[in-house]
This record gives structure tokens, sequence and C-alpha cells, in this order.
């Protein structure tokens, strides 16, 4: 199955890959029997159903309430300092999310996490996709580490409670992070900024992933200089760019740069 949606996937001639229902019936059942879910909610009852009951959502939401806890043990009211370490850990995030898909995911060194991010671009669009809980445990498990652990309890150098407050704020965005990218992949109506995002997200699948690679915050592609002013102004790829295939140069012709 794999092969064949490779192959589905690699020819040019035919339409971008976004729908199950493209594919021969033998293979979207063989994907559907591996554990591919194509079957994605269309109304937002259905998506909140189903995002609520998945463990990452849940594990990221009790880490919050965790961090909360904690900040109240902490005693004091909410100083300045705080409300910067919240306010920083919004660009932290969004500049991550840029370079960790960039550099990690679209790396052209093989590696679990390029060929598994591969692998979800290689399905159609349309298919339900939430980080698994290992993942974020490990993730936000070493966030917590490095910077209360480390930060406040071996070296001292980071106040608790603007570490607790810079945490929190993090960790928020991680969970905005998964709702958002589950619901760009469904086909629940959405408007304003989700449909903004779920536009951005669907050209960085479906037209070229070397472009559109940001997520939550879509106009630091425009900083990057990763987001072309049409779709047309930079080639379609139809299938992921190949472990070890040199990236096309971008040129400042082909975005629309900083806004």
């Amino acid at each position: 199955a794999a092969a064949a949606l490779r192959d589905r996937r690699g020819d040019a001639r035919l339409a971008p890959l976004v729908d199950a229902r493209q594919l021969p019936l033998d293979v979207s059942t063989a994907l559907q029997a591996a554990g591919t879910d194509f079957a994605v909610p269309e109304s937002a009852e259905e998506a909140a159903r189903a995002f609520c009951a998945h463990p990452t959502p849940r594990f990221i939401a009790l880490a919050l309430l965790m961090l909360g806890a904690a900040r109240v043990a902490a005693g004091g009211s909410v100083g300045v300092g705080e409300l910067l370490a919240l306010g920083v850990s919004a660009p932290v995030w969004w500049a991550q999310e840029w370079v960790l898909h960039d550099v990690l995911l679209h790396s052209r060194c093989e590696w679990f996490g390029e060929r598994t991010h591969r692998w979800h671009h290689e399905l159609p669009y349309y298919h339900a996709c939430i980080d698994p809980a290992p993942l974020a445990v490990g993730w936000f498990g070493a966030l917590l580490g490095a910077v209360l652990g480390v930060g406040v309890g071996v070296l001292g150098v980071l106040p608790l409670r603007g570490a607790l407050a810079f945490c929190a704020g993090y960790t928020a965005w991680g969970l905005a992070y998964e709702l958002c990218h589950y619901l760009a992949h469904t086909r629940v109506p959405l408007r304003g900024h989700l449909a903004t995002v779920r536009t951005h997200h669907m050209r960085h699948h479906v037209h070229n992933d070397e472009y559109w690679l940001a997520f939550t915050l879509p106009a630091i592609d425009a900083l990057a200089g990763t987001r072309p002013r049409t779709p047309a102004d930079v080639p379609r790829k139809a299938s992921p760019g190949s472990v070890g295939a040199p990236r096309r140069r971008r040129s400042s012709a082909e975005n629309d740069g900083p806004r």
C-alpha cells in the first residue's frame, strides 16, 4: 500500500492528493487497516469530542493544570517579570515551529522524525493527525526538566515564578498547535485565523513542502522568506522532498518578504 501510495503521489499529471477517495479502494483500505484514520470530523462538535478523547491533548492540559497548581503553591502576586516571561513564550514557540519544521522534520538526513513527517506528507491531506502521547510527554518533560530542574533548581539562574510562567505559556501554545493542526486536516468549516492557517498549511502539503512552513502564526514565513506571493510563484512538487535531495534556492522574487 505504501508503494502504491507513493506511486500515486509521484505522478505529477494527476491532481494533488487530498482525499483517500482518490486512491484505489484496496490501497485506502490497507492504509486504514494499518492505522490511518481518514474519517475526519466534519463538524466542530465531532472534532471537539475526538480531540478531547485523545491522550495527547489530555496530557498537555494536565501539564498546564500542574503548572498552575505549582504557581499557586509558590505564592505571591503576579509580577511584571512573570508577564514578560509569559509573553516571551509566544515568539519562542512561533520561531521554533518554523526551525524544527524546516531543519529537522524536512531534513535531508534520514532519521525517525523525518521519516514520520514524510509519511504524514505522503498520505492524503485529509486524515486525522495528533502527535502521539509519548512524543508529547518526552518533549514537554524535557522542557520542564531544562527550565525548572536545571535553570531553577540546579543552576539557580531563573526565578521560579518567571520560569513557571514561561513553561505555562509554552505548554499552552503546544496545546494550541495540536488543536490547530488537527483542525487543519479535517473538513470542519473554519473561519478567520483558523481558515488562514488551513489554507497556508494545505499549500505546504499539496503544492510545495519547501514553503509555508510556519503554522500557528503563518506570518513567520514572510519573515523567513518562505511565503510566496501566490502558489503559482513556485513549482508544484508532486511528492515530498526525498532524503539527500538538494533544496531549491529561495529567491526574494518568490516570496513577499517581511510585512
